[in-house]
């Protein structure tokens, strides 16, 4: 709770009006106020207990993410890197953070008010249990059945199987897949896609499809949060796996070119990779769509290490299924 109050401090010396107009963001915790940052606030008044009430709701529905690791945090860079990464939406690198100041704030806060206590982050009936229970409880009942994820048009083909007509880097929208690369797709548009298990401002950027889409093909659900290049090793984190280079159908990858992350779909038997992601080329922000995925085909030479292809050279891969903990159902 200190780290919150430090945050909503550095935002704006908890002044409920406060208003930023630079970036169209008001109120304590500046959310946008129908700029280029979206309007989140809407019509909440301009008073603390709305704007705690505001921020209570958001964690309830939209920042799940954010809601369990504070539920999770055990010391003060732990809830400030969530809130600032998961509410806030930046990077955990940005220096508008502002770490070691808001730490300091944070431990004075905690100190002077005696906020040395056990308790959970609520409001009303939204509570926050352990990560398990939240990330189950917060998708809708079928989203968790894993008959509901049975696929007929799946071939069931293992990884180093099939060939296809089509090679080299491509990329192909939801309506406008291929025949031939369809068996492969796992039937992704009969899922139940949970965006509420990402942020707002992930909707349309690649982190927040694998995300969504490696809980829906996964039991059990859990949550991570990786940016981008880092998404691999946050998932390897979580369910106690290790990052490889080795490409294994269910696996979240991550790239550091260009800066991208998604999930494998199969390995085709010539190496080439048949992916699920979102942002590429056509969808998400690139292509003006939000809560969607495309396929894309990638060469085996543009990823592996320290490929000079265009591509996704020096890709990275987890599997929580070498965790027997998680099991994969597309």
């Amino acid at each position: 709770m200190s780290a919150i109050i430090a945050i909503g401090w550095r935002e704006s010396k908890l002044n409920p009006k406060a208003v930023n107009p630079t970036g169209s963001v008001k109120g304590i915790w500046q959310w946008g106020a129908g700029g280029i940052n979206g309007n989140r606030y809407q019509n909440t008044a301009d008073t603390v207990e709305a704007q705690v009430n505001l921020a209570f709701k958001e964690l309830a529905s939209s920042q799940t993410v954010a809601r369990l690791e504070l539920a999770n945090a055990k010391d003060i860079d732990s809830p400030a890197l969530a809130w600032d990464t998961g509410f806030e939406g930046v990077g955990a690198s940005d220096p508008q953070r502002k770490v070691s100041e808001v730490k300091a704030w944070a431990e004075s806060i905690k100190k002077t008010y005696d906020l040395s206590f056990g308790g959970s982050l609520s409001s009303g009936n939204n509570a926050v249990s352990d990560s398990n229970t939240s990330a189950n409880n917060s998708a809708d009942s079928d989203s968790n059945n894993q008959s509901a994820y049975c696929n007929t048009d799946d071939s069931g083909s293992a990884d180093g199987t099939g060939k296809i007509k089509e090679s080299g880097l491509s990329f192909w929208d939801k309506n406008s897949i291929p025949d031939d690369i369809k068996p492969y797709v796992h039937n992704i548009t009969s899922k139940k896609l949970n965006w509420s298990l990402t942020t707002p401002d992930a909707y349309n950027q690649c982190a927040g499809f694998s995300q969504v889409y490696m809980n829906a093909i996964r039991s059990p659900n859990f949550t991570f949060r990786g940016n981008r290049k880092v998404t691999a090793e946050a998932v390897a984190k979580v369910t106690g796996d290790k990052v490889t280079t080795i490409p294994k159908a269910g696996a979240v990858f991550s790239s550091d070119r260009p800066n991208h992350t998604g999930v494998v779909l199969h390995v085709l038997e010539n190496g080439d990779l048949i992916i699920a992601n979102q942002n590429a080329v056509k969808s998400g922000q690139n292509a003006g769509t939000s809560k969607d995925y495309e396929i894309t085909l990638v060469h085996k030479k543009s990823y592996a290490k320290d490929s000079q292809a265009v591509g996704y050279g020096d890709m990275t891969f987890a599997y929580p299924g070498d965790n027997s903990k998680y099991k994969l159902h597309w």
